[in-house]
This record gives structure tokens, C-alpha cells and sequence, in this order.
């Protein structure tokens, strides 16, 4: 299929796990050294930037689908024209479920994993807002093979974090920080199975 068609979507894995960070949340990024991306490649980052921009209101709008396939995904859609096929990779990458999503908290000093494709798409973009995805929530997934123990971290982590998110992420944010509440109450449940 044609990307650059109507019908172009971003897979979003777990749109509640992401919030969506401006410029000014975020600390100049400490730059990763073996990340892929620099701001010295041939991709256009503006158009980049627009494009992650756009997946930011549809996920601060819930202006997308579920994704039929994943249950668990948002499906956006997006407008990939004059994005060639290395700067598509890119923002497909940017949602990729694996460990290639920037990835922190908004509490967070900085942000680990995508600091460079962050600051590099704020400097071609400064006033676009771009996703994060949640560092600690990415590890529900985990909680079945890891129990209780890794519940009482997450949820403790949650319930020191969600007072120190931001106003602004907060309003931009809501699914974000409805599981974070969701993942607080942990704490006042007997068990996970209660959750």
C-alpha cells in the first residue's frame, strides 16, 4: 500500500500510557548517544514534527479509532504526503511498541530512551507537542509475569508521581493520568485481581 494515501494511520500501542509534552515540560534532554536519529540526517524534521504533532491532539482529543486488529491501540490517522520513506520510519518508530518510543515520565528529571528525536524535532518545531510514552506504565504488561511485587512498585511509583505531573500535562493528558490514578489505587486494593 501506498503510505502516502488516504488511509494512513499511526498504530498507537496503549494511547493511555502517553502524554503529551510542549517544550517547556521537559528540561533540555540529555542526548543519548546511540540513538539513531540526529539532527544532522536528511530528514525533514518540520514535516516530521507536524506529523507527531498530529498524533498528539488526536491522543489529547481521542481523535482515533481502536485499532480492529490490537485491541489496545489507537489507530490515527495522519498525513504521510512528502514524508519520504526514511522520515516515515521515523515516526512509525516514534509509536513502535518496542523500546524505541521516547520514553519517561512527567515527573521525571529527563527523559531516557527518544531525547534526541525530541529535541531534535523541538528545534525544527518548538511549539509542537509530542508524545512521551510513560516509563513506568509500559511495564503493566509485566504485572502478570512479575506479581504482586512489581504492582506494590508501580502502584508506589504512581502515587508519588501523580502529584508532581503539571497542570499542563495534566490537561492535555487525561487517559495518561487516569491510569496512573488507576495504577495509584493499587495501594488500597487487597490484590491485584481487585484491580
Amino acid at each position: 500500500m501506498n503510505e502516502t494515501t488516504l488511509g494512513a494511520h499511526v498504530r498507537v500501542p496503549n494511547p493511555e500510557q502517553w502524554w503529551v509534552a510542549a517544550r517547556d515540560d521537559l528540561p533540555e534532554p540529555t542526548l543519548v548517544a546511540d540513538e539513531p536519529w540526529s539532527e544532522d540526517d536528511n530528514s525533514r524534521w518540520a514535516p516530521i514534527a507536524g506529523v507527531i504533532n498530529a498524533v498528539a491532539a488526536a491522543l489529547t482529543t481521542g481523535g482515533y479509532t481502536v485499532d480492529p486488529t490490537e485491541p489496545a491501540s489507537a489507530r490515527v490517522p495522519v498525513d504521510l504526503d512528502g514524508l519520504d520513506r526514511l522520515d516515515r520510519s521515523i515516526v512509525r518508530s516514534w509509536f513502535h511498541p518496542g523500546p524505541e518510543a521516547p520514553r519517561g515520565d512527567a515527573w521525571a528529571e529527563d527523559v531516557g530512551q527518544g531525547s534526541r528525536r525530541l529535541l531534535t524535532a523541538w528545534r525544527a518545531a518548538p511549539d509542537a507537542l509530542l508524545p512521551v510514552r510513560s516509563e513506568l506504565l509500559q511495564h503493566l504488561d509485566d504485572v502478570p509475569i512479575f506479581g504482586e511485587a512489581l504492582t506494590d512498585v508501580l502502584a508506589h511509583s504512581a502515587t508519588e508521581g501523580l502529584p508532581r505531573v503539571p497542570a499542563a500535562v495534566a490537561t492535555r493528558s487525561p487517559q495518561y493520568v487516569d491510569e496512573l490514578r488507576r495504577v495509584a489505587d493499587w495501594m488500597h486494593k487487597e490484590s491485584f485481581q481487585d484491580a
